[in-house]
């Protein structure tokens, strides 16, 4: 296969915003160490993506997190779950009262557990979690989900894009990691990588993996990662003919009788599929 030689962008899924909130009369401090994005490509088309956080509590007292993701770019997204040393938080409907009872009160419920919940406001997907009251020290959480309608089709190749470091934050990453891994080998004159937002080295690790690396992340600044593979590592088409699915719309157009005049009797259609491409840096979905 010849090297893909493709400028098309495709919208993904702009990611993400952690807050924790401290009590009104205690002040807050504290550092986002490292993120670590782990997106999984599978061969049915789906994407399977953990965020891993680490947070180092400076002062002040701290209880929970939250982030935000659009759904007007992808079908959907399902299986999300909230680890933490390798455990699993409960799922309990409480934690978004307890969230907003914090947010407006300035005061944390007596709440010591583990906990996740998720809810939709508008087009965003909301994931809040909570942990027992911390002052000083660390934590790592992980978060997982799945997306469903987030690859792009070009006639080149599929494309994943992703605002894996999102940008939405009003603290600096002390380093930021994004790999890739696809769902079978794939030779690197079929690859075409690129990155965009804040700077970062792309390397390719083997012929199933794509890595992003950068230095301290500043606050207000994200990470968009491009891949674009050959169409025959996915074994599913990842959007259906005629409906809208993740970054753009299908258009699906007949062109009836062309040639009808030329053979006796004989009527030609020719089916022409092609995707409507969105502007990435304005279009549904994305953030700076």
């Amino acid at each position: 296969m010849s090297r893909l030689l493709v400028a098309a962008i495709f919208i993904a899924i702009p990611v993400l915003t952690l807050c924790q909130q401290a009590q009104a009369a205690t002040e807050q401090d504290a550092s986002f160490d490292s993120l670590m994005v782990d997106i999984n490509v599978l061969s049915n088309s789906d994407i399977e993506i953990t965020e891993t956080q680490k947070y180092s509590f400076l002062s002040g007292n701290f209880h929970y997190g939250y982030r935000w993701i659009p759904l007007d770019a992808v079908d959907s997204i399902d299986a999300i779950q909230v680890y933490e040393d390798g455990h699993p938080y409960v799922l309990d409907p409480a934690v978004r009262q307890w969230i907003d009872d914090c947010q407006k009160a300035g005061e944390f419920p007596d709440e010591n557990c583990y906990a996740y919940y998720t809810w939709t406001e508008g087009d965003n997907l909301w994931i809040g979690w909570w942990y027992p009251e911390t002052k000083g020290g660390s934590r790592i959480f992980e978060i997982k989900y799945t997306v469903h309608g987030g690859l792009w089709f070009h006639e080149d190749g599929y494309q994943l894009y992703w605002q894996a470091i999102f940008s939405d934050r009003d603290m600096a990453i002390g380093s930021a990691k994004v790999t890739v891994h696809l769902p079978e080998p794939v030779s690197s004159t079929q690859l075409f990588i690129d990155s965009y937002g804040m700077e970062a080295h792309s390397s390719i690790v083997d012929d199933r993996t794509i890595e992003f690396t950068t230095g301290s992340v500043p606050d207000n600044t994200g990470l968009n990662i491009r891949v674009i593979f050959p169409h025959d590592i996915i074994n599913t088409v990842p959007f259906d003919v005629g409906q809208t699915r993740g970054v753009g719309e299908w258009l699906v157009s007949v062109w009836a009788g062309l040639g009808a005049a030329f053979v006796l009797g004989g009527v030609l259609s020719l089916v022409v599929i092609r995707r409507r491409h969105t502007n990435p840096f304005g279009g549904p979905g994305y953030q700076d």
